[in-house]
């Protein structure tokens, strides 16, 4: 029988604690009808990310784009901008920008994927809607890739299915209404205080039919400190062996979820350093996804990557956009991609 580990913050009368259960699926939805309760429309589904996140966003959308419906891509640059070399991604996808970065190349690796049948049908992206946010204070990622990024997705999307911010004051990180760092540094846990609402801004241009959550305005951290994430296993849903995906995942199921109502998937992927082992459950419970995902039945599935000092090496917990686990990576034969997906066909029970 498959087994399920589920972590849940139990909040007590006098004290919280967190108890860690393993049980069976049977009896777990017994329990707590979550996981096995589920009814996802895998073709509702939307993702975001930060930095290498942001990169794993687009490369997963372009893949399964059949599925996906939207993306949100915060402090990126242009889909494979490192060119399958670490060298190259250093060199002008970061801080560095190279005076002849192009989207040339990039883009002919995109009709190369295309024509190879390694991404989704290009019909299948034109009725996407993406938001892009780069901040001016954003020393990461320079600028110079963010717009070869929002230059790509006006080339394949209709404009209007497109929203380019690039005019706040945002460092390197996710900008919140009211948790975080301040916003014009970017450090740990890489969220900033920014009185912006940026999963807000991000889903409802996905989503344009859903409704803000009550009180949304300067109730960030209330809101999403009472709307505890839960840890699932992905181990138990697909492999994930070579592809440096940690089995412990985090997962917000908002009521209506657990209770079988037919609910879309937001899949949000952290950016480098922001892992579970770095800053905990900080991204999953704050980044401000879990508010309006709540009030619009949105299962919020957010993967985490492990730190590797060896082969392969990702010493930085970063997804990979540059190729450390094969030549594939950034088409949906790539380890990475190939998991998620299998995870949220899994989740939708298609």
């Amino acid at each position: 029988m498959t087994l399920i580990n589920v972590q849940r913050n139990l909040a007590l009368s006098i004290a919280g604690a967190c108890s860690v259960v393993l049980l069976s699926v049977t009896s777990f939805a017994a329990a707590n009808p979550t996981l096995q309760a589920l009814n996802i429309d895998t073709r509702q589904t939307s993702v975001s990310g930060l930095s290498s996140g942001g990169y794993m966003a687009t490369q997963f959308q372009l893949a399964h784009s059949e599925h996906v419906v939207g993306a949100g891509i915060v402090g990126a640059g242009p889909y494979y901008c490192a060119l399958g070399q670490i060298g190259i991604a250093l060199g002008q996808c970061v801080n560095k920008a190279s005076s002849s970065i192009t989207n040339t190349p990039f883009l002919a690796q995109y009709e190369t994927y295309l024509a190879e049948q390694k991404l989704a049908p290009r019909d299948s992206l034109q009725d996407d809607r993406v938001v892009i946010i780069h901040g001016t204070n954003d020393t990461t990622v320079n600028r110079t890739a963010a717009n070869l990024l929002a230059e790509q997705y006006k080339q394949w999307l209709p404009a209007n299915n497109v929203k380019y911010i690039n005019d706040e004051a945002f460092a390197h990180h996710m900008p919140t209404e009211s948790y975080g760092s301040k916003c014009e540094v970017s450090e740990p846990p890489f969220l900033g205080n920014c009185n912006y609402d940026a999963a807000g801004t991000i889903l409802s241009f996905i989503y344009p039919n859903i409704q803000a959550p009550p009180d949304v305005k300067n109730s960030n951290t209330s809101a999403d400190s009472a709307l505890q994430v839960s840890t699932i296993d992905l181990s138990d849903l697909t492999d994930l062996s070579a592809t440096s995906i940690s089995d412990d995942a985090f997962i917000f199921i908002p009521e209506n979820c657990a209770q079988g109502k037919r609910c879309r998937l937001h899949i949000s992927f952290h950016g480098c350093n922001q892992s579970a082992s770095d800053v905990d459950r900080q991204y999953a419970q704050h980044a401000g996804f879990n508010r309006w995902a709540q009030n619009n039945d949105i299962v919020v599935l957010y993967p985490q990557v492990k730190k590797s000092m060896f082969m392969p090496l990702n010493p930085q917990g970063c997804w990979d956009w540059w190729g450390y686990t094969d030549e594939n990576y950034a088409n949906k034969s790539g380890p990475q991609i190939k998991a998620i997906y299998q995870v949220m066909q899994a989740l939708g029970k298609e």
